[in-house]
């Protein structure tokens, strides 16, 4: 019985987190991007939300690609930080923002409308994060994104993640699931 709790206790630390909504969502790990690895040239991770995949490249080259929407990056020894990717102009751009400490978990947080974005976000656990991915000459070319850092040392950054695929800056229900009538209500 002991090995049969101590199997299902992994099992769900090790599950993806699933949106109560039905948005995508899921859980990964960054390895954070050094300033040794960002100087010299080595591969460093970083994640794209709307393919909810990590990928692996030079620094550089996430930079001014635009191929992922996160970057956990060291910007002084055992400081860790969020970056979004700067734009075609080589500018930063204010694409990310800490939640108000008042979310403890990423289903209170309801929209990211209003929030003021900005380039970098200290990284800490627990932190809930809004960002905002831009897809240019997509429809839509702006997606809204939360995140929760569930885990952070100086190596790796673990997160739960839900993504906005309609162009609306809210995390709504994007369909009804099926179930009573008196089921529906009570979520709204």
């Amino acid at each position: 019985m002991r090995a049969l709790w101590l199997l299902l206790i992994a099992l769900a630390a090790s599950a993806d987190y699933v949106d109560p909504w039905g948005l995508p969502s899921g859980s990964d790990s960054l390895e954070v991007a050094t300033l040794d690895s960002i100087q010299n040239g080595s591969t460093v991770e970083g994640f794209d939300f709307f393919t909810g995949t990590s990928r692996n490249a030079p620094y550089l080259d996430f930079i001014f690609g635009k191929e992922v929407d996160l970057l956990p990056v060291e910007l002084a020894p055992g400081s860790v930080y969020l970056r979004a990717p700067e734009g075609e102009d080589f500018y930063d751009r204010a694409l990310i923002a800490r939640a108000d400490a008042g979310f403890t978990d990423l289903e209170s947080v309801a929209s990211m409308e209003d929030v003021e974005l900005g380039a970098l976000a200290e990284a800490e656990e627990d932190g809930i994060y809004l960002l905002l991915q831009i897809r240019e000459g997509e429809s839509p070319e702006s997606t809204a994104v939360k995140f929760q850092v569930k885990s952070l040392d100086e190596n790796t950054l673990v997160f739960d993640w839900v993504f906005q695929p309609n162009g609306t800056m809210d995390f709504i229900p994007s369909s009804l699931r099926s179930g009573s009538f008196s089921e529906i209500k009570a979520l709204y």
